[in-house]
């Protein structure tokens, strides 16, 4: 079970996620060009899709921007309310749900999901229980895109970094120190400081994802059901992938 601790992390960040990830967000068009190229590549035209982790819906109110008919599903009841005072006239809607409780009265064409949201199915048996119900929402033929880290390249993070960042009125800086364990668990303590509306605000918050390899991810999704698993490198850092996009085929 996700929920807890990743849903507490994730309500406290919500109102600033879009200050904190404004790189990724500057990068969703990224995402969505290579959606599209596998939908051809496929040969699919999908109408309906379900976004895995959809925080504060960066992927789904890209896609849904081009017209998909998207549904957002995450733990954070507080991502999702920001999510959905973002959709206007956009077709997309937002569930508050783990996915593996997820059950939707229908099926969808595709499955997305970004920024490492499977990261957070920390054991092997809750990975295999999430990714089989993504499985049960696709129609046959559907397919699953996701990234996740690289550990290779995880190892190489620094073990202490600091940024900032603005959007708006509202001012970040924040510094994070990291530990990347053997088996793959990558935690991490942020300490923020935040201006927002002429105040400044301090937070300290910690989570933890679980970094497995191209492997390990296609051993999880055949348990799941999916039958055909590829991966593929992206956003190279010195030669080496920091991420991995994952192409997962329910037939």
């Amino acid at each position: 079970m996700i929920k807890n601790k990743v849903t507490d992390y994730y309500d406290k960040k919500a109102k600033y996620y879009d200050v904190w990830n404004i790189h990724t967000i500057r990068l969703t068009y990224v995402d969505i060009n290579f959606f599209e190229k596998v939908f051809m590549e496929h040969g699919i035209i999908p109408r309906t899709v379900l976004d895995v982790g959809c925080g504060t819906g960066r992927l789904s109110l890209g896609l849904a921007k081009k017209g998909y008919m998207v549904t957002g599903v995450d733990v954070s009841s507080k991502s999702v309310e920001i999510a959905k005072n973002k959709v206007n006239d956009y077709p997309a809607k937002f569930v508050v749900s783990e996915i593996s409780k997820y059950r939707p009265s229908e099926r969808f064409d595709c499955a997305v999901s970004g920024d490492d949201v499977v990261g957070h199915f920390i054991s092997n048996s809750y990975a295999v229980r999430s990714m089989s119900a993504v499985f049960r929402c696709l129609k046959r033929g559907g397919i699953f895109i996701f990234d996740a880290a690289n550990p290779d390249s995880k190892r190489r993070y620094p073990k202490l970094k600091g940024w900032s960042a603005k959007l708006g009125s509202i001012k970040i800086k924040a510094e994070r120190r990291s530990t990347f364990y053997d088996d793959g668990t990558y935690e991490w303590s942020d300490k923020l400081k935040v201006y927002d509306n002429g105040k400044y605000t301090s937070m300290h918050l910690e989570n933890k994802i679980k970094i497995r390899s191209p492997e390990e991810w296609t051993r999880i999704l055949n348990k799941a059901g999916f039958s055909e698993v590829e991966h593929r490198p992206a956003i190279l850092q010195g030669g080496i992938p920091r991420i991995f996009y994952y192409v997962a085929t329910k037939y």
